[in-house]
């Protein structure tokens, strides 16, 4: 048996609408492709060691820092 969909219900007025779009454009410009790469690199051992290092450190501090305050 599947599982239910999940409806998601659609603001109705214009401007609530608009936030909801720019939130998703943030999720899927900088926190999605960032999660990927971490998700590459530490359950698949795409990079190792001192590589890994330099691609995670950067990652999280950008998303712990600026990018956080436009959602």
């Amino acid at each position: 048996m599947y599982p239910k969909p999940i409806v998601v219900k659609i603001p109705e007025k214009p401007a609530e609408r608009a936030r909801a779009r720019m939130i998703a454009e943030v999720m899927d410009t900088y926190y999605e492709p960032i999660n990927w790469g971490l998700g590459e690199i530490q359950f698949f051992g795409r990079a190792k060691d001192e590589l890994a290092e330099t691609i995670i450190v950067p990652s999280v501090a950008h998303q712990a820092a600026g990018r956080s305050s436009m959602v």
